[in-house]
């Protein structure tokens, strides 16, 4: 499912669902909420 997000043209048709609260492609790959919410604490964490 995520394989053909590698190519950027894909990667780039990146979407948010309003109602899952999340980032979705039209392939169907979505990132959880909570994942990205750990994500984003790294990264604040990091500087």
């Amino acid at each position: 499912m995520f394989e053909p997000l590698k190519d950027l043209a894909e990667f780039q048709n990146v979407s948010v669902d309003p109602e899952l609260e999340t980032i979705v492609w039209p392939n169907g790959a979505d990132l959880a909420p909570e994942f990205l919410k750990v994500l984003q604490k790294k990264q604040s964490s990091a500087f």
